[in-house]
């Protein structure tokens, strides 16, 4: 039987260590309700506490809005996504080495959310080669933290004749989503 909660529910939900997926486009689509929800629970109980945030682009108005809501050190270990420029505390979090990060093609972060969904081991993409993201070479790490403790999230792999880079799945335990309606099935909508 589907139940609908409300976001402080459905946060307390979010265990420790969670990795969670965050919905948005930039200005756009950020769960704000749930985002908040978040950040209210943990500045109250300490809790849920060292999540990896993974989010395609930037979710924020680059002032305090969307991810930056969240950026706070012990709720965050470590961010995976493709930029952080509209979410400053974020980006704060990121230079200051307080959690690790990780900087990841925006259309392999699409394909990443599409084989955890599928169940599928992987992503194979050439896209990234011979450049930071290579983790010959950075590995995408995007601060001092990261480059001298976090672990490689990419592979080089030879496969078909090709090189390319392997990012195995990161299963996703939570998704924070915006919608304007819900059904019982699950379907969601976003509008004006």
């Amino acid at each position: 039987m589907t139940r609908f909660v409300s976001a402080r529910e459905a946060v307390q939900t979010i265990p420790d260590g969670a990795t969670v997926a965050v919905g948005g486009f930039n200005g756009f689509g950020a769960p704000d309700e749930l985002i908040l929800a978040l950040r209210d629970r943990f500045l109250e109980s300490g809790k849920p506490e060292n999540l990896t945030v993974m989010k395609s682009v930037s979710v924020g108005d680059r002032a305090e809005r969307g991810v930056s809501r969240i950026a706070l050190e012990g709720l965050i270990r470590r961010v995976i996504c493709s930029h952080v420029g509209l979410e400053p505390a974020t980006a704060k979090l990121i230079v200051e080495s307080k959690c690790l990060a990780y900087m990841v093609p925006l259309g392999t972060m699409t394909e990443l959310y599409r084989a955890a969904a599928a169940g599928r081991p992987g992503v194979f993409t050439h896209v990234g080669l011979d450049t930071f993201i290579d983790p010959r070479l950075e590995g995408g790490k995007a601060n001092d933290l990261t480059r001298a403790e976090g672990e490689d999230i990419s592979f080089v792999l030879e496969a078909g004749g090709k090189t390319g880079l392997f990012y195995p799945t990161i299963p996703v335990n939570a998704c924070l989503i915006r919608g304007t309606y819900a059904d019982r099935k699950g379907n969601i909508v976003l509008s004006k």
